[in-house]
């Protein structure tokens, strides 16, 4: 019986029923409705189940109903139902006005204390560069004599390498003085019992010799790589690599009775390096996982596979392995976890191939168990070939 209902904001659903007083098979009674504000559509029913709306907006909105009889007749006129939806207190215009206001007044005093900061910290930054240029004029001071100091460190650096240049070479002919008079001092002793004993004390001296002579020859190659300012990048057949190692090799292959092989997984013969320099560091690898074995059949991989950024090489033995705390140590110039006397090492070897590789824009490292034989990692960054470099490729030497 009323023509207008209100809702707040918080009244979620809205249901209406409806009937038509028709007695005569009100089964057969059609409805139709719509509710204006909110669809212009009407809708059909033979129902008088409510009709539900939920979480209808803000506004005022026209139930509208008309119904038809048993007979399909129509009462166009029909019936209507005002209903308001009252808004929240955050959806009127008051409070809109009111916070449009409000954030205008933040926004003026924002800027003003914004302005204030500005000129604050003008005053602030004017004090620092007066600082800062007072600072830098100091640094520039400490910088001019930080280079003097650094250029007096290459001229020593230098004098150094050429000391080290010197003895690799000038050493050579007293160790090989020493060597033959021992040679003939020990041809001089004639009777058996006496050369019996003192054979042993013949072959350390040998023996130590020997150490002398690789670390002299491993020095020399130490310091003619650091001497290069540029490494000369050329295209290398890997097979030619190979083929260079196993020669320089070939005698400690025979006498240790080792299996070397040398594979490759990737789709290309062709890589971009320094022949010598890749050449050596593969050599010496090689060479310490025949060296430090005691397997009777040393067996030695070498296989190079393609990374996205490089190669890959890696050499693996059968070798007594080494403990993961000397990992890093042994990668020092002169350190080495065997006897030298014995091993004739001198403790540059891998010193060398760190050296190397690190030139050549790469890094080496090692995965190792005692007792299970060592594998060593050699990455290096694929590059293009260089002309600026035309020194000449030095003979390949064993060294350790």
């Amino acid at each position: 019986n009323t023509e207008e209902i209100e809702l707040h904001h918080n009244d979620y659903l809205l249901a209406l029923s409806f009937s038509v007083l028709n007695y005569d098979s009100p089964e057969k009674n059609q409805y139709k409705y719509k509710l204006e504000g909110f669809s212009d559509k009407w809708e059909y029913t033979t129902s008088t189940e409510p009709v539900v709306y939920t979480n209808l907006e803000a506004g005022t909105y026209t139930f509208k109903l008309r119904a038809a009889n048993n007979d399909g007749i129509w009462n166009n006129e029909g019936t209507s139902l005002t209903i308001i939806k009252k808004p929240a207190f955050w959806e009127t215009n008051f409070f809109i006005i009111t916070m449009i206001l409000l954030t205008a007044f933040a926004i003026f005093w924002g800027v003003r204390a914004y302005n204030r900061r500005l000129v604050s910290r003008y005053k602030e930054t004017t004090a620092y560069n007066k600082k800062l240029n007072a600072e830098i004029h100091e640094r520039k001071k400490a910088e001019k004599s930080l280079q003097e100091k650094n250029n007096e460190l290459v001229s020593i650096n230098n004098d150094l390498e050429q000391f080290a240049y010197i003895c690799s070479h000038d050493l050579k002919e007293p160790i090989r003085g020493v060597y033959s008079f021992t040679n003939l001092i020990e041809k001089t002793v004639q009777d058996e019992a006496t050369r019996k004993k003192t054979m042993p004390y013949f072959q350390f001296v040998y023996n130590y010799l020997k150490t002398q002579q690789n670390i002299i020859a491993a020095l020399g190659t130490f310091t003619e790589i650091n001497k290069k300012q540029t490494l000369t990048i050329v295209p290398i057949h890997v097979n030619d690599i190979y083929k260079s190692v196993k020669n320089n090799l070939e005698e400690l292959i025979k006498n240790k009775n080792a299996v070397v092989n040398f594979t490759n997984s990737t789709d290309t013969h062709i890589i971009q390096s320094s022949e010598y320099e890749l050449t050596l560091v593969l050599e010496n690898l090689v060479k310490n996982g025949i060296k430090y074995n005691t397997s009777d059949t040393p067996h030695i991989y070498v296989n190079l596979t393609s990374e996205e950024k490089g190669w890959l090489f890696t050499v693996k033995d059968n070798g007594v392995g080494i403990e993961e705390k000397y990992h890093e140590y042994i990668f020092r110039p002169f350190k080495t976890l065997q006897n030298k006397s014995k091993t004739n090492s001198s403790g540059l070897g891998l010193a060398i191939c760190t050296k190397i590789i690190t030139r050549l824009g790469g890094k080496i490292w090692l995965k190792s168990t005692p007792n299970q034989g060592s594998i060593f990692y050699v990455f290096l960054e694929k590059q293009t070939p260089n002309e600026e470099n035309t020194e000449e490729t030095p003979k390949l030497a064993a060294r350790q």
